[in-house]
């Protein structure tokens, strides 16, 4: 069985896009201060983090090859995770708290009444891995400003509790 990794923030890109339309922007700069919206501009994109650490690139793309790892595009976090785990006929236990996502992605979803687990969701990375600890440490060694957590563990079965 392995270990459900993160690495990269759920929501991140699709906050960022929405932030950018005009009007919802104009609202949330009513309601936050401008320092606290800045996270918004630019989306933590993990692959960026992946390429600048050779080990951590080479972990990359052996899980890539052996299909242990998914983009979580649009759908998001959840979409990706369901799709990662029907692909090798999983189940999970997994922690919606342990799943990184920014303070900025909570508020623009709270706003508009959207699940940010279930935002787009692109540069943001899930691994199904035996080296959890090692990738978490390595991800936050390359990057001040990335995120890596484990959230949970594969089981047995096509089902996702």
């Amino acid at each position: 069985m392995y270990d459900i990794t993160v690495t990269g923030y759920a929501g991140d890109f699709g906050s960022s896009l929405i932030y950018r339309d005009q009007r919802i922007g104009k609202e949330l700069g009513s309601l936050y201060p401008k320092s606290f919206l800045k996270a918004l501009d630019e989306p933590m994109d993990a692959m960026k983090v992946i390429q600048g650490d050779r080990e951590l690139s080479e972990l990359f793309d052996y899980h890539l090859r052996e299909g242990l790892l998914i983009q979580a595009s649009e759908g998001g976090i959840y979409k990706a995770l369901w799709e990662l785990l029907r692909a090798h006929r999983l189940g999970a236990y997994f922690s919606q708290r342990a799943i990184p996502v920014r303070q900025q992605t909570i508020e623009v979803c709270e706003v508009l009444e959207l699940d940010p687990y279930r935002l787009r969701s692109e540069g943001t990375w899930i691994w199904l891995t035996k080296e959890s600890g090692r990738i978490v440490r390595l991800f936050e060694r390359a990057s001040l400003k990335g995120s890596a957590a484990v959230i949970g563990h594969t089981k047995k079965g096509p089902g996702i509790e």
